[in-house]
């Protein structure tokens, strides 16, 4: 009767010392999830990001060889007082969108706004993007007009010339090639862009070409590349 019982015992044991074993064999060392970065939020990235930096915001169907939308990357231009100036780095669409003068009526300010806004942000990163007062101004060479519009109050827009100089996108006379001021496709390809500066020229609005020099736009010109500015806050 003692051997049964001390042989029942034993067998109990190993089994217990069997299924032990088991569940530590079957225990990862290490948690995989602990050691995966968090994704960081809207705010970080704005908060984190300098000036000649390059960062993500927003999703568009940039490269239109699919109906998927892209990342939408943004270089920034200034970063002050817990906001930041970022302008597309890629030329967004190719249109035909100055039917009407100035700035203000113009068929891009209104497809900015009502279209391309909220097709590209989400709710939470168009929290992000600040109403900003725009000026409105002529433009021919390197005069500004004296003609003055009304100035708007826009969250996306597109730049001026004014902008491009305060904010170094150009380092040379607008009469003259500048890299800085070429504007490139999603596939690499340089592509002529619009400015909302209004030309005495054609009764247009002025643009950059290839090369990046100034020229004018009529209404009719036909397809001239977007590139949105906007006002980011962080705080």
């Amino acid at each position: 009767m003692f051997k049964k019982l001390t042989a029942l015992v034993l067998t109990l044991l190993l089994c217990v010392a069997f299924v032990g074993c088991g569940d530590n064999a079957n225990t990862p060392k290490d948690n995989d999830t602990n050691n995966e970065e968090p994704t960081p939020s809207i705010n970080d990235i704005l908060s984190n990001a300098t000036v000649g930096s390059t960062i993500t915001f927003g999703k568009y169907d940039i490269d239109k060889s699919t109906e998927e939308k892209e990342d939408l990357e943004w270089l920034v231009l200034d970063k002050q007082d817990g906001k930041l100036f970022v302008i597309s780095k890629y030329v967004v669409e190719t249109g035909n969108y100055y039917d009407d003068l100035p700035w203000e009526k113009s068929k891009l300010r209104s497809w900015l706004h009502n279209d391309f806004t909220p097709a590209t942000f989400s709710s939470e990163e168009s929290e992000k993007i600040l109403n900003t007062r725009v000026e409105n101004t002529g433009y021919e060479g390197d005069i500004i007009f004296e003609k003055r519009y009304d100035p708007t109050d826009d969250k996306v827009y597109i730049p001026s010339f004014s902008e491009l100089k305060k904010y170094g996108l150009s380092t040379e006379s607008f009469a003259a090639d500048d890299e800085s001021r070429i504007a490139y496709t999603f596939d690499g390809q340089a592509c002529s862009w619009l400015l909302r500066n209004t030309t005495s020229k054609a009764n247009g609005f002025c643009r950059l070409t290839k090369t990046g020099v100034y020229y004018f736009s009529s209404a009719n010109y036909g397809d001239t590349g977007i590139r949105p500015v906007m006002w980011l806050s962080y705080n």
